[in-house]
């Protein structure tokens, strides 16, 4: 990430956290697009400029408000490594899904919505469990102890629950998801 404009934090002007206020993350987009607007240029060429910096704008705007996204992002800032590169799992995880699945399935197929409802709220509350684990070591991450892999473990495995969410939740009413997940 050498160019500014390949990391959404460098080019917002914002310190790479991991908690970040929506309201004050959308205030600064908005100045700055508003600050690079194209309706503000009369040149074409620098018009098409502006429209393109918009774009990376609007674009590092739905990356941040991704919270697995975000994530992401900054393990691969702190030396983390990536998912193609790590795509280890919790040794009894791939049992546990599997069966969760198969729940989920049924779930799906019966059409019955409090059952939909009950895997579900295990999903939303499991990402919502590891949005909390990985936000604590993405801190002691930062702060210098040697925990990228479990980093990468636990986003992996987040990863897996986004995509049963996304199987649940096929028309992106997830109240609970953010933008751009998936």
């Amino acid at each position: 990430m050498n160019d500014p404009d390949d990391d959404p934090f460098e080019l917002l002007g914002l310190p790479p956290a991991f908690e970040l206020d929506a309201g004050s993350l959308r205030r600064t987009v908005r100045r700055r697009i508003a600050a690079h607007h194209p309706d503000r240029v009369a040149d074409p060429l620098l018009r098409e400029e502006a429209v393109r910096h918009v774009a990376r704008l609007n674009e590092a705007l739905a990356l941040l408000q991704d919270d697995e996204r975000r994530a992401n992002l900054i393990l691969r800032r702190l030396g983390g490594p990536a998912a193609s590169e790590d795509r280890s799992l919790p040794p009894a995880f791939l049992m546990e899904i599997l069966e969760i699945r198969e729940d989920m399935e049924q779930a799906i197929a019966s059409g019955d919505p409090e059952e939909r409802a009950r895997v579900e709220a295990w999903a939303t509350a499991e990402r919502e469990r590891l949005k909390q684990e990985v936000g604590g070591l993405l801190a002691r991450l930062a702060d210098g102890e040697d925990c990228g892999g479990e980093v990468r473990l636990q986003l992996n495995v987040w990863r897996y629950i986004e995509r049963m969410i996304e199987q649940l939740d096929p028309e992106g009413l997830d109240p609970f998801a953010g933008p751009g997940d998936g």
